[in-house]
C-alpha cells in the first residue's frame, strides 16, 4: 500500500508501471501492471497487480508477498473465474526491470526457475507458476543485454540497458509462440526508447499539463 502517513516502518520501492493500449481488429484493449520492488534490493516486489480492460471483460490480479506469495484472480472466463493460490517465492519476471534499473550485477543468472510477467501470463493463457528457465548477460560496450529464455514456453525475453549508472532500459525484444495446433506461430515484439523526461508526473493532471505528452511524442 501506498503510505498514508510514512514513517520508519515504511518501505521505499521503486514503482513500475507497464501500460499497453492496442486494437485487434475492432477490439480495444488496455493492459497495465504495477510492480512495487524494495529500492533494498533485499526482497521480491511487495505487491504486483495486473489488470486488462477489454470489450469481452475485465481481468484483475494481485500477488502480495507475505510468507509465501499469495494471489488473487478474477476473471469472466468460467474456467478460471474467481482464484486464489499461493506460490512460494521464485524469481518473479516483474522484478527484473526494477532490479536492472537498483543492481544489475546482482541480476540472477544460469539456469533457475521464475515465474514470468503478470501480462505474458494473462495472454498466453498459461498456468501462474514458475518455469525452467536460463538467464545470461552479455556486455556491448555502453550496453548490457539482459536475456531469459523459456524452453517449455518457446519464449525469449532480452532487454537492454545502459550499463552505466543509471541503468536506463534503452530497448527490448521478446518472441514467442501464440496460438494452438496448426494456427500456432512464433511472434516478436519489439521496443525502443523514444523520448525520457523526468518530472512529478502525478502532479501533471491537468489541461495545462497536456503539453508533456507531446515532450513524450505521445
Amino acid at each position: 500500500m501506498k503510505a498514508d502517513n510514512p514513517d520508519k516502518t515504511s518501505v521505499p520501492v521503486l514503482k513500475l508501471n507497464s501500460t499497453k493500449k492496442f486494437y485487434t481488429g475492432i477490439y480495444p484493449y488496455s493492459v497495465m501492471s504495477s510492480t512495487f520492488y524494495p529500492v533494498g534490493d533485499n526482497s521480491a516486489s511487495l505487491k504486483i497487480t495486473n489488470s486488462v480492460q477489454e470489450w469481452c471483460g475485465q481481468v484483475f490480479s494481485q500477488l502480495n508477498n507475505k510468507d509465501k506469495f499469495e494471489v488473487s484472480s478474477y476473471s469472466y472466463f468460467e474456467s478460471e473465474g474467481d482464484e486464489k493460490l499461493t506460490l512460494k517465492k521464485d524469481i518473479l519476471e516483474n522484478d527484473l526491470w526494477a532490479k536492472i534499473r537498483i543492481n544489475p550485477n546482482a541480476l540472477p543468472k544460469g539456469k533457475l526457475t521464475i515465474i514470468p510477467s503478470f501480462q505474458y501470463i494473462r495472454f498466453s493463457h498459461k498456468q501462474l507458476k514458475a518455469y525452467n528457465a536460463t538467464a545470461t548477460v552479455t556486455n556491448n560496450d555502453n550496453l548490457t543485454v539482459y536475456s531469459i529464455n523459456y524452453p517449455e514456453l518457446q519464449r525469449n525475453l532480452s532487454i537492454t540497458f545502459t550499463t552505466a549508472f543509471p541503468h536506463t532500459i534503452e530497448s527490448f525484444t521478446e518472441t514467442h509462440a501464440s496460438g494452438f495446433g496448426a494456427n500456432k506461430k512464433m511472434l516478436t515484439t519489439k521496443a525502443t526508447l523514444n523520448k525520457r523526461i523526468q518530472t512529478a508526473y502525478w502532479q501533471q493532471n491537468r489541461n495545462k499539463d497536456l503539453h508533456f505528452r507531446d515532450s513524450l511524442g505521445l
